[in-house]
């Protein structure tokens, strides 16, 4: 407690420094510093990322706007945050950073008066609910690891280019912004405001409990452009009265790892505890929701042909990288070559996404589907979506079982050594080496079962056609072994399953 105390000390020493700690005379001004035994704590549904987020968009862009790096994209698929604590669906404007000249200060928001080094603002905004705030800011902190984060590389590349050229905008390789934000995390939210002028009292803050890694390298970075610009030197703003307004804790499994935060949230430990180590299992009341069991006796057998696959899915990609969302892993590629199906009994193509895994603690439970009430050890998911036709589902998923074999499917050799080192460092692409998807998959997945269904993961959206193959791929002990160390390093990938849910129709 002692040195919590000599910390905050100094912390208010060195802030004060800063160009921007006026205090204002608005009732709901922003940043704040957030006591944790105050937090208020609450339930809402996930937050809810629209797919655009885990593709890559046309133009990324990079500029110095005189007190930060804002990035921003040019991006044919949408970019909305929605559910949770929301209203409305809220849509992508930019991103932005906030960061001081050492690791003692920094962040604009604070816990118990812990600073982080760096802050990010994901800001977005909506003009459709006048009786809604008009901004919502995903804010994270960053914390100094040993590791860099890949994903922050490509907007450090260039940075240190537009740092002397204030409002000049750079371009840079386009990467998914998934690659950079988390999607799953317990999250603080209150009423606040901007934290630069005009300082407009109209923003909901929505603030990760999951820390962020940086290296102090590419620390180093953001400091040394601040050589070069005056304005982005400890731009930051400091704290503001709180003024009675009330703080809540969105409960998932929390991340936090200093010591006061840590301490208080034991008390809910129980609730992190059950959530992660259990799958799923709670039935939805939705009429159409996935997985369920497949009766092989009672399916109807039809005649209706064959995938059809495009050239991308057997031409080599031009790199292929595995990422940790901290629930379970996935593969995404960027191809040259269009990677498009054609399902029979529609007449629009879906583009490949990426694909993931789900797994279980022990051999005979994993699968999200089931067949004859048997589970296999593992179900890959490979995700594909459409939004030209709002007639048909907007998501087509391929389901493969994978069953213990002495020899794996070919392909999943070249995942498996990226399998740890995701689940290490959460959000950060791993490069995995470039394979031909067809390969991995087969020519085509014949015969399938296949039903109109829901997502298994939240927001649970019954707009997904599933393909079930009937014949499972094949994984050898060996390898299903690294996917279960993946879950004891990120215990929210244990059991990372949903259970099968009842059929209401």
């Amino acid at each position: 407690m002692l040195t919590l105390r000599s910390f905050v000390v100094v912390s208010v020493i060195v802030s004060v420094n800063c160009q921007n700690c006026a205090k204002s005379n608005g009732i709901r001004q922003s940043p704040v510093n957030i006591n944790t035994l105050n937090l208020i704590y609450d339930w809402a549904p996930s937050l809810k990322w629209s797919f655009g987020y885990a593709l890559t968009p046309e133009s990324v862009y990079i500029n110095n706007t005189g007190s930060s790096f804002s990035l921003t994209v040019k991006h044919k698929w949408p970019l909305e945050i929605s559910s949770g604590v929301l209203d409305v669906p809220y849509k992508f404007d930019q991103l932005h950073f906030h960061w001081g000249d050492h690791n003692g200060i920094g962040s604009e928001h604070t816990i118990d008066g812990f600073t982080y080094p760096l802050e990010m603002h994901v800001v977005h905004s909506q003009n459709t609910k006048n009786d809604a705030d008009q901004i919502v800011v995903v804010a994270y902190f960053f914390k100094v690891s040993s590791i860099p984060n890949l994903g922050l590389q490509s907007l450090l590349d260039k940075m240190l280019e537009a740092g002397p050229k204030k409002h000049e905008i750079f371009e840079i390789k386009p990467f998914a912004l998934s690659q950079l934000l988390p999607e799953k995390f317990s999250y603080l939210t209150y009423k606040g405001s901007l934290t630069t002028p005009p300082y407009t009292e109209s923003v909901t803050w929505i603030i990760s409990t999951l820390e962020l890694p940086i290296s102090e390298s590419q620390l180093d970075v953001f400091r040394e452009t601040s050589k070069m610009d005056q304005g982005l030197k400890n731009n930051f703003r400091c704290g503001q009265d709180l003024n009675f307004r009330d703080v809540r804790l969105i409960l998932e499994p929390v991340q936090y790892s200093h010591s006061s935060a840590h301490m208080l949230l034991q008390l809910f430990l129980f609730v992190a505890v059950v959530t992660a180590l259990g799958p799923d299992c709670i039935q939805n009341p939705g009429a159409f929701q996935s997985p369920i069991d497949i009766d092989t006796k009672t399916a109807l057998i039809k005649k209706i042909g064959k995938l059809e696959w495009s050239t991308g899915y057997n031409r080599l990609p031009e790199n292929a990288t595995l990422i940790s969302n901290g629930h379970t892993v996935s593969l995404e590629m960027v191809s040259r070559y269009p990677m498009e199906i054609k399902f029979p009994l529609f007449p629009v193509k879906y583009k490949f996404i990426q694909l993931h895994f789900h797994w279980g603690n022990k051999f005979d439970v994993g699968s999200e589907h089931t067949m004859n009430n048997k589970s296999y050890p593992m179900e890959m998911h490979v995700v594909h979506t459409q939004t030209e036709n709002l007639l048909y589902p907007k998501y087509i998923v391929l389901g493969y079982f994978l069953s213990l074999t002495r020899k794996g499917t070919t392909g999943l050799e070249e995942i498996i050594p990226a399998v740890v080192p995701a689940a290490t460092t959460i959000n950060a692409p791993i490069p995995v080496k470039r394979f031909k998807l067809l390969k991995f998959l087969g020519s085509h997945v014949f015969p399938y079962y296949t039903y109109q269904g829901s997502l298994t993961t939240t927001p649970y959206d019954e707009s997904v056609r599933w393909i079930v193959a009937k014949n499972p791929l094949s994984i050898t002990r060996k390898q299903l072994d690294v996917f279960y160390k993946a879950a004891q390093i990120e215990i929210d990938m244990l059991n990372n399953y949903r259970c099968t849910q009842d059929p209401k129709v």
